[in-house]
């Protein structure tokens, strides 16, 4: 959005400029018409019909002319979210422009996070090595006796941890759907 200091005029040129528009096109109108097509924007000041009184946004000193030079100009793919686009000319501001403003309704969309699943032990095998993978963890296990608590801790983590990926693995695949379920 700006002062492009363009004039599009009236009438509507494809689906980039609305036939609301004010006054006649000039070289940096159609200069501006291009850019939009390349770009895929459309300019909204041109979409709504409004009075001419809500259409201009400067006016010349003297109050000789009233021109539509400030746009704002939205991607084609959002067409829809604006719902009304005019010029203020009754707002309080230092300036020979009005301001422009537009109405949009977004609706923004829930973008699911996909979340690694975590690694499941495969509990059968489990259940068939579990004397081995004992005897394994404590031959694994060596006492330091100047270590500390969270020391120890992490070293018998390391060593469970180790071993039961040798010996018992990961479950292959989705969990069970009745894992949790099982009824009596």
């Amino acid at each position: 959005m700006g002062d492009w200091n363009a004039s599009v005029g009236e009438g509507d040129e494809e689906k980039y400029i609305g036939k609301y528009g004010l006054g006649k096109r000039n070289e940096r109108g159609q200069k501006l018409v291009d850019f939009c097509r390349r770009q895929k924007l459309i300019v909204t000041n041109t979409w709504f019909q409004q009075g001419n009184r809500r259409r201009y946004t400067w006016k010349a000193p003297g109050d000789r002319a009233r021109y539509q030079l400030d746009y704002i100009m939205v991607r084609e793919r959002y067409r829809n979210s604006v719902k009304n686009s005019r010029a203020l000319p009754g707002a309080d501001v230092d300036s020979d422009h009005n301001l422009v403003a537009m109405t949009a309704h977004l609706q923004l969309k829930f973008i699911k996070k996909k979340i690694p699943r975590a690694k499941r032990w495969d509990k059968e095998k489990l259940k068939i090595v579990g004397g081995k993978l004992t005897q394994k963890i404590e031959e694994g296990l060596v006492e330091k006796k100047e270590a500390t608590t969270e020391e120890r801790w992490r070293a018998l983590k390391e060593v469970i941890v180790k071993e039961t990926v040798e010996e018992v693995g990961y479950q292959q695949g989705p969990p069970p759907a009745s894992q949790g379920l099982q009824r009596k």
